[in-house]
C-alpha cells in the first residue's frame, strides 16, 4: 500500500497520518485518486495532505492549493476526514530550509499561505520561519515543525531553535514506518522543550 498499516489499534481510537503528499507537489508520488483508498487500506480514520507549497524550483501555488483542497474536500464522509494545507520551507539558519507543517485549527483550512523562497537554490533565500510560523497562527491555523533533524544531507533540518508559538514538533518521520535516530533525536528535544515549560528556571 501507499501508507503504513496501524497494528493493533485500540478500539476507540482514531488513526491518522498528518504529513503526506500528493501529486500536486513537486516531490509527491501519490496520485490523488488513490489518497482514500490507500489510507483506508493502512486503517487510516483521517489524513492532512501537506503538499510542498513554496519551493523556487515547482510552480506550485494557489491554484494548484485549491486544486488540492476541493479533491480532498470530496473526500468527507462520516467515517473520514481529509484536510488540505500545506508544507512550507522557511529561513531557518544560512541556506538552510527547515520545514514547517500548517494545519487548520478552527476551520476546515486556512486557505494558501504565499510564501515562495525566491533562491533557485532551492533551500536559500526563504522567508524568516518566526514569520511564517506568525501568519500560521494568525490565519488560526497551528503549525509543526518537520522533521527537525533530518540526517539525509539536503540540509532540511532546524537550527533556529528561538523560534516561539509553534503547536508541536514532528516526532515520527519515516515514509517505511522505521524508527530512525532522527526521530529519537526530536523525540529528546520534544522533551527538553516540555520540561523548559514545566521548569522555565
Amino acid at each position: 500500500g501507499i501508507m503504513q498499516v496501524i497494528p493493533n489499534k485500540p478500539s476507540g481510537w482514531y488513526a491518522g497520518d498528518q504529513h503526506l503528499h500528493t501529486e500536486l507537489a513537486p516531490d509527491g508520488d501519490i496520485p490523488l485518486s488513490q489518497i482514500k483508498n490507500g489510507a483506508i487500506d493502512a486503517d487510516l480514520d483521517w489524513i492532512i495532505i501537506t503538499d510542498h507549497s513554496n519551493s523556487p524550483l515547482s510552480s506550485y501555488g494557489e491554484e494548484d492549493w485549491n486544486t488540492g483542497d476541493d479533491y480532498c474536500q470530496n473526500l468527507n464522509s462520516n467515517n473520514f476526514k481529509c484536510l488540505y494545507n500545506q508544507e512550507m520551507a522557511v529561513d531557518s539558519g544560512p541556506c538552510d530550509a527547515a520545514h514547517y507543517l500548517a494545519y487548520p485549527y478552527l476551520t476546515d483550512n486556512i486557505a494558501y499561505i504565499n510564501g515562495r523562497c525566491n533562491n533557485v537554490a532551492w533551500n536559500c533565500g526563504c522567508r524568516d520561519a518566526q514569520t511564517i510560523i506568525d501568519e500560521v497562527n494568525n490565519a488560526r491555523g497551528m503549525g509543526v515543525l518537520a522533521h527537525p533533524f533530518d540526517s539525509s544531507g539536503l540540509a532540511l533540518q532546524w537550527e533556529d531553535w528561538s523560534v516561539t508559538e509553534f503547536t508541536g514538533l514532528e516526532i515520527w518521520n519515516d515514509k517505511d514506518g522505521d524508527w530512525s535516530n532522527d526521530d529519537s533525536n526530536s523525540l529528546n528535544k520534544w522533551n527538553e522543550l516540555l520540561n523548559q515549560e514545566t521548569n522555565p528556571n
